[in-house]
C-alpha cells in the first residue's frame, strides 16, 4: 500500500522515523515549492536519496530541511543503487541532523 503526508503535518524525519521501526523496503518521493526529490529505504535504513542536482548524503541533508510540500511512499520498490554509506538510520532515530 501506499502512505502519503503533508511535510507541514508530518516532517521527513518522523516519517522516516516510522519507517525505519517498520523495517520498510520502500521508495518515498517528495514534491514541494523545493523540487522534487526520492529516497530509498531497504528494511528501514535509507540506502540512496536524489533530488533534481544532487545525490547522496547532499540530497539526503536538503531534503530534511524541506518544511512544505507532499510526499508519498511505495512500498517494495528498491533503490537503483545504494549512494548514502552508513549511519543514517542512527541519525534518524535520535534526531539529530
Amino acid at each position: 500500500g501506499a502512505a502519503q503526508g503533508n511535510l507541514q503535518d508530518m516532517p521527513l524525519t518522523d516519517f522516516f522515523r516510522v519507517i525505519s521501526i517498520g523495517r520498510k523496503t520502500c521508495k518515498v518521493s517528495v514534491s514541494g515549492p523545493a523540487g522534487k526529490a526520492e529516497i530509498f529505504f531497504e528494511q528501514g535504513s535509507p540506502v540512496a536519496a536524489y533530488t533534481a542536482t544532487e545525490r547522496g548524503r547532499e540530497a539526503f541533508a536538503t531534503v530534511v530541511t524541506w518544511t512544505e510540500g507532499s510526499f508519498g511512499m511505495t512500498i517494495g520498490e528498491t533503490a537503483p543503487e545504494h549512494n548514502l554509506g552508513r549511519g543514517l538510520e542512527t541519525l534518524i532515530m535520535q534526531g539529530g541532523f
